[in-house]
């Protein structure tokens, strides 16, 4: 019986760990670096594409103004 009551209190006294400690958000940090450093130029690339485009969207962008009959 003691026994029991022995392993009962140590089962309440634990705590467990949170589930973010298990997270090594460093590796993902390194990870995600890693990705943009390694496609640097390709990102670099794309961005100057929609960049051209939104350019030439613009270009051609024709505003109407709707002239009223108030003074």
């Amino acid at each position: 019986m003691a026994a029991a009551e022995k392993l009962a209190l140590a089962k309440i006294g634990k705590t467990e760990p949170s589930p973010f400690a298990a997270i090594d958000f460093g590796a993902y940090a390194k990870r995600i670096v890693s990705f943009l450093a390694r496609n640097f130029f390709t990102m670099k690339f794309i961005a100057l594409a929609i960049a051209f485009s939104i350019n030439v969207m613009l270009l051609f962008y024709k505003v109407i103004v709707q002239k009223s009959d108030q003074i």
